[in-house]
């Protein structure tokens, strides 16, 4: 039918698939995605297009699938745009533009400067406040912004100092955690949220409000049996946001502070989310957020916490995308020695880490900006300097 719709408008039918990362993609997709296009192949009059994290693409896509096949184009969010992506939001939800433009590479994701711009206006601010930096503290400021607004009469009408809001956060995210999943059943999670504050009524209900405010997202999803259909879950409405949430309980729960090590090697709680280059992989997101915590809890480089993993691909690149979306002060000499010692050993690194230092460069308050890459450019003569930077 889709082709034959395709045929008399005179155009192909598009069949689009997003996130596959998202959920139970990242195990569904690796299995199927061959034979899902292999299927779709038999239709010439349909084109199909699918989009997925970059995190996860090795893990959804399967390597045998050449660009025959498929062809790979990487789409850069707001990469390039930044300036006109703020102004335009900024703009509609009502904040001064700084005076100096906001070029910084959390920007370049969409759905980032949404929850950026929505927590200013939950608390009622039209400038930004001094001190915001990195993502772990862009999600808190969200996350009381929302409590701010929900504790007020016009909403949920309960006391601020409670903390309504981010206890119902953690106790929802310390459930996926002990689930390993990323999502829940509505009804359970009804229930906990319940506890938390009890209600009268859906429409004052805390669930209803952490929907209304895009903190979670109501979905569907098929049950265990072929036979159940389909159950009504929730989840957190951003997947970065969720792998930032539970990394934040796991961490609470499972971390020694003084002795980080134990519980990542083996035999520890923590060790079973990385224990192979596999498991690394399809817990990419969850290591992108260690790679940012861990630094700005302790001054330690996760790579050197979790040492069995310190080599795997996954972990290489979660060092190098922390970067962007880290507080600036989470930096130390331990950072630098891990460039040295294992990103720079492998093909290709220099490159990856070159493109990490240009997309830092123009924040100035970054340890790794455009004064240390000038710094590190100058001491090396011109033709290897050249050499260091041909593609590949």
């Amino acid at each position: 039918m889709l082709e034959l719709a395709g045929q008399l408008r005179g155009t192909p039918s598009m069949f689009a698939i997003d996130a596959l990362n998202e959920g139970d993609g990242k195990q569904l997709w690796s299995k199927h995605l061959a034979g899902f296009l292999a299927d779709l192949r038999r239709f010439p009059g349909i084109r199909t297009t699918i989009s997925v994290r970059s995190t996860y693409e090795d893990v959804c896509v399967p390597k045998h699938i050449s660009e025959q096949h498929l062809l790979s184009v990487f789409h850069a969010g707001f990469a390039d745009h930044e300036y006109k992506a703020t102004e335009t939001f900024f703009t509609h939800y009502k904040i001064k533009r700084p005076s100096i433009p906001m070029l910084v590479p959390e920007f370049q994701s969409p759905l980032f400067l949404k929850v950026f711009c929505q927590a200013l206006q939950n608390k009622c601010l039209t400038e930004i406040p001094p001190g915001l930096h990195g993502i772990s503290s862009v999600f808190d400021f969200f996350l009381e912004s929302v409590d701010d607004k929900l504790s007020s009469p016009d909403y949920l009408d309960c006391d601020r100092r409670a903390n309504v809001v981010s206890k119902a956060i953690n106790v929802l995210a310390d459930m996926m955690a002990d689930e390993g999943e990323t999502y829940l059943p509505r009804g359970k999670a009804m229930a906990a949220l319940n506890d938390i504050l009890p209600y009268s009524g859906y429409q004052r209900s805390l669930l209803n409000h952490l929907i209304s405010e895009s903190v979670l997202s109501e979905d569907r999803r098929p049950g265990e049996e072929p036979s159940s259909g389909f159950i009504d879950v929730v989840h957190f409405s951003y997947e970065r946001f969720t792998d930032h949430l539970i990394a934040k309980r796991l961490l609470d729960k499972h971390l020694d502070e003084k002795n980080p090590e134990v519980a990542f090697a083996e035999g520890g709680s923590l060790y079973k989310l990385l224990d192979t280059e596999f498991a690394a992989e399809v817990n990419s997101g969850l290591l992108e957020a260690f790679c940012v915590q861990i630094p700005e809890r302790m001054k330690r480089e996760f790579p050197d916490v979790a040492v069995a993993a310190k080599e795997f691909r996954a972990m290489r690149s979660a060092f190098l995308n922390s970067f962007a979306v880290r507080d600036g002060k989470a930096f130390s000499a331990k950072t630098l020695a891990y460039i040295n010692e294992v990103i720079l050993r492998y093909v290709n690194g220099w490159n990856r880490l070159l493109d990490v230092l240009l997309l830092v460069a123009t924040n100035p308050a970054h340890p790794y900006n455009a004064r240390l890459l000038h710094a590190k450019l100058l001491s090396i003569p011109l033709p290897e300097r050249d050499s260091m930077t041909k593609p590949g």
